[in-house]
């Protein structure tokens, strides 16, 4: 089973290995472990942070309070007779917690009766575990498919195509059957056709490439497609973002498209004639209005760029891997999304007080980053995540409170 899990205020879009709660990407940090129906710090000597029963979710002690109820398929309910939904832990977790304490009763203690309930909790817990990994769609990795697997079929059960495992780096052709209504595009690649059956009500293939029903959205891209010759349907209008995965030394982006996503290149980007929706200024691929900055080729090499007045969003990846030293963002930026700065060559950037959103792992691997902002402290909506780092040698130095920036 696959999926990821989340307890508000403790862990959220979690993957669980084994006895481990990881975070969700490569070489994920280990959060907490569970052991004996209870939640703890990693390390021999690690905290109980809560302990779980049949029903609810509690406060360590003997006398811990209840902070969420649990239902047989895992959902993590408010407490209340109508709390909402909002998280999940797995199946396992909920059925090996003990029961609430109950009353005895002389026809509850009988070894048949124990025996009849026992069997009937094992054909619960199977149906539940069935129900939760249906919902949770089909993932294509070494537990169900071979190293060197070329096809892959989505089962007839699955209405969802959740991920292809990265390291399955053989898959040639994808097989989407008529039920399949939703895609994890993010998660999903090959290397030469998705082929989709005709029925499907929300997506269809051509030439191998996955569109949505109506071909105005480019779903995803076989690695293996040549996109210097390749035309896109007159009908597409919006690339997904990672739709694409090879990179190219310079793309061609045709008349029809408004929303490329976040398409990269390595040297830059053309439009062709008749495109009102995006302009390249300084090599930098943005909206015609010029409010949204998509994206800077990866060989872009610049010790300082000042991003133009009029810019309000700054998309997800837009300078992955750029070798940009030195950013200045200008007054009237409002977001700065999820990957933003990823890997990139940026020692210093200067953040105006007018930027309200920044989403995670914005200057993710960004090696000597300095962080200058204009604002006091950090804004209410900018992500957690916003200036994580895993290693001591990508931590950045964040400084508040800079009226204008001093590089």
């Amino acid at each position: 089973m696959a999926g990821t899990y989340a307890i508000p205020g403790y862990f959220e879009n979690c993957v669980i290995k084994g006895d481990r709660v990881v975070e969700n990407r490569f070489l994920g940090k280990v959060l907490f472990e569970y052991k004996n129906h209870t939640l703890k710090e990693p390390g021999f000597l690690g905290k109980t942070v809560l302990v779980f029963k049949r029903d609810g979710i509690f406060e360590p002690g003997f006398a811990g309070k209840r902070l969420f109820n649990v239902s047989k398929y895992g959902e993590v309910k408010e407490t209340g007779l109508f709390g909402r939904t909002v998280g999940a832990i797995p199946t396992q977790w909920v059925y090996d917690a003990p029961l609430p304490p109950k009353e005895e009763s002389p026809s509850n203690s009988s070894e048949e009766t124990h025996v009849d309930t026992r069997a009937q909790d094992e054909r619960e817990l199977r149906e539940y575990k069935e129900e939760l990994d249906e919902s949770l769609g089909y993932v294509a990795d070494y537990t169900n498919c071979k190293p060197e697997t070329k096809k892959i079929t989505v089962p007839a059960k699955y209405s969802k195509l959740t991920a292809i495992a990265p390291a399955l780096k053989s898959v040639e052709t994808v097989v989407i059957h008529a039920g399949v209504l939703q895609v994890s595009q993010q998660s999903i690649h090959c290397s030469k056709a998705y082929v989709v059956d005709e029925n499907n009500p929300k997506f269809k293939s051509i030439d191998g490439v996955l569109y949505n029903k109506e071909v105005t959205t480019v779903v995803s891209v076989p690695s293996g497609i040549d996109l210097t010759t390749y035309r896109f349907p007159e009908t597409v209008t919006t690339i997904m973002e990672n739709a694409i995965s090879c990179l190219l030394d310079v793309f061609f982006i045709q008349k029809n498209i408004r929303n490329p996503g976040n398409i990269s290149a390595k040297k830059g980007f053309e439009i062709e004639d008749g495109n009102t929706y995006l302009k390249i200024a300084d090599n930098i691929l943005y909206s015609s209005d010029g409010k949204i900055l998509y994206s800077a080729p990866k060989k872009l090499k610049l010790s300082r760029l000042v991003v133009p007045d009029g810019v309000e969003t700054i998309k997800a990846k837009a300078f992955s891997s750029a070798k940009v030293e030195q950013i200045i963002l200008p007054n009237g930026v409002k977001e700065i999304m999820s990957n933003a700065f990823i890997d990139s060559s940026l020692n210093k950037i200067f953040i105006p007080s007018s930027v309200e959103v920044i989403g995670d792992w914005a200057f993710y691997r960004t090696k000597g980053l300095t962080i200058e902002c204009q604002a006091e402290q950090k804004g209410p909506h900018w992500s957690e995540k916003w200036a994580h780092y895993d290693f001591d040698m990508y931590k950045p130095i964040i400084i508040f409170g800079l009226p204008n920036p001093d590089f």
